[in-house]
């Protein structure tokens, strides 16, 4: 067991890139065991990822050091969190060891390359103002072989025009690409995060091997922000959710508007955003996040919907009502630690969205201790001001759309 860096104060045993497939009946001992060095003592806080099969299970124990404590949390089907605060001299200096031993009808998930279970330890109060690390953007491998990418686009989406309405269009086109489809629907192959393979999947609704696939939320984002990155458009992948053990999650993107100095929310499966009202500016997650606390027009009068969103609409119609117009899944958001999915494919999860947020490697948006406290399972947590922060320079050598979010003519990169 490791720290994930020296200002998170959390211990953890694997990265949570986990499948529904990881999940196995406990009905053997797992372990973990780590080092501690405690310098000051802080409050422990005990996280696993489990399954409850059976409903009338008893309640999940687990050993630390000998000594039994029972966890809770809500725990469905698919997984939840659970949690449990250990005394504080239960964790000792020098080797511990985490001991779940077999328990009917819960199964717990294993990480296939690391073998234990999904176990953090938080050892000491993280903060909302570490900043230690900051979300990555661009892609080398797309940004050398970015021809790849635009020829999936159709003629006008090519190269030209000013960058909003460009990105507009393109959430349009993914949108209408293929129906939204998870476990729910049937979805069995997870499909990659790779726009290439995503698309045609989509579309037929079949991976190469003819399984249904699951190209969900995540997918549409993932594509849109390579495509972003095709065209030197600055972008991220933004996840959120109104509670971390919940049905809840969505996945989004974020344009950087330079005549703002803002990020902007576009949402490539509904073909939605949200304006300003006075302005018309499109607005950001965090502004979203913060406009359900304060006084002001309800999100539905500032929401834009684009065609993509009658294609959607049947499967999706429910979910945005309830939580997207609402405000209530923008409660909760992060933003992906790095972008570079193609030239990286191990930062990729496999199976994100079709199990419970598990990934160490987001960046979530703390706007108080509450919000730490809520996701103590995680490492990182930025402001909203950091997370605000301008992107640095894409390095692409190539076409870069207009700043410009109502017109201009496309700009040149020599």
């Amino acid at each position: 067991m490791k720290s994930l860096g020296t200002d998170t104060g959390l211990l953890h045993s694997e990265t949570g890139r986990i499948r529904p497939a990881d999940f196995r009946p406990c009905d053997h001992e797992a372990a973990v065991t780590f080092e501690f060095a405690p310098t000051e003592h802080h409050k422990r806080e005990l996280y696993i990822l489990a399954r409850r099969a059976e409903p009338a299970s008893a309640p999940l124990t687990v050993l630390v050091n000998g000594r039994p404590y029972t966890v809770t949390g809500e725990c469905s089907a698919l997984g939840n969190w659970c949690r449990c605060e250990l005394d504080g001299d239960s964790v000792r200096i020098g080797q511990n060891r985490i001991q779940i031993g077999p328990q009917p009808g819960w199964w717990l998930p294993f990480e296939p390359a690391g073998g234990q279970p999904i176990v953090r330890l938080r050892i000491a109060p993280s903060t909302p103002e570490g900043g230690s690390v900051y979300p990555q953007y661009g892609d080398p491998l797309i940004e050398q072989h970015r021809q790849e990418w635009l020829a999936l686009l159709p003629a006008s989406l090519q190269p030209g025009g000013p960058r909003w309405p460009w990105c507009w269009e393109l959430a349009g086109f993914l949108a209408l690409a293929w129906r939204y489809r998870n476990t729910r629907d049937g979805g069995v192959a997870y499909a990659p995060w790779d726009a290439r393979i995503i698309l045609p999947w989509g579309r037929r609704g079949t991976d190469d091997r003819g399984q249904p696939v699951i190209a969900m939320c995540v997918h549409y984002g993932v594509c849109f922000v390579q495509f972003c990155i095709a065209m030197g458009v600055p972008a991220r992948a933004v996840v959120l959710t109104s509670k971390i053990d919940s049905f809840d999650g969505h996945f989004v993107a974020e344009v950087w508007l330079d005549e703002f100095q803002r990020w902007a929310m576009i949402d490539p499966n509904l073909h939605l955003c949200y304006r300003e009202s006075e302005t018309g500016r499109p607005l950001s997650v965090a502004e979203l996040a913060e406009s359900t606390q304060k006084p002001g027009p309800p999100l539905s009068e500032l929401a834009e919907f684009g065609e993509g969103y009658a294609f959607q609409r049947e499967r999706l119609e429910p979910f945005t009502r309830d939580h997207c117009l609402t405000g209530d899944v923008y409660r909760l958001w992060g933003v992906w630690a790095r972008h570079d999915w193609i030239a990286q494919p191990d930062l990729a999860p496999p199976a994100h969205g079709s199990v419970p947020y598990a990934e160490t490697d987001i960046l979530w948006c703390a706007t108080d201790e509450s919000v730490v406290a809520e996701l103590g399972m995680f490492p990182y947590f930025l402001t909203p001001k950091q997370l605000a922060r301008a992107p640095e320079a894409i390095t692409s050598k190539h076409l870069i759309l207009s700043k410009s979010l109502d017109g201009g003519a496309p700009v040149h990169d020599s």
